[in-house]
């Protein structure tokens, strides 16, 4: 059986060459490549400094970002003020590393969108009401002839439901 004896040259020429034609993340090689993987945390210290040591950005490289909390802040008031959707269901379809990152700092996203200075309830899609505002919407609606049938009532009121 052939032993490939890695050398930090023979790593770094390979994460080289690896670049040009495959993802070179942590968790790209350490499931496709595992040998260099294993070769480039042993002879580096860690996957980021074998990247490093190739000559290239690790940063640029990684799969997932690093958050901080006033990263955070930032990117959800620059949406806000971009006139982009901030809701929590948007952000969790479209922008998941930002929600994910969101949730693990602050605790939940309303959280994070009050910390970043927005009114949580300027943007929530989800109407928050008391007992006696629904049974008020609900009477207001058959007062007006409106159709309380279930089928109905979930396709145009569901916040009411």
């Amino acid at each position: 059986m052939f032993v490939k004896i890695w050398t930090p040259e023979l790593v770094c020429e390979k994460i080289c060459c690896l670049y040009e034609k495959e993802a070179v993340s942590s968790h790209y090689i350490s499931v496709n490549h595992s040998g260099l993987y294993a070769a480039g945390c042993r002879l580096f210290g860690s996957w980021k400094e074998a990247v490093s040591a190739a000559g290239l950005n690790y940063d640029e490289i990684r799969k997932y970002k690093v958050w901080s909390q006033e990263k955070i802040t930032q990117d959800i008031r620059k949406r806000f003020e971009d006139k982009e959707p901030i809701t929590c269901q948007y952000v969790q379809v479209y922008c998941r590393d930002l929600y994910m990152a969101a949730v693990h700092k602050f605790g939940s996203w309303q959280k994070a969108v009050s910390a970043a200075g927005v009114d949580y309830d300027t943007i929530r899609m989800r109407r928050r009401l008391t007992t006696e505002e629904i049974r008020e919407e609900i009477i207001s609606l058959f007062e007006s002839g409106e159709n309380l049938a279930y089928s109905y009532m979930r396709k145009n009121y569901s916040y009411l439901l």
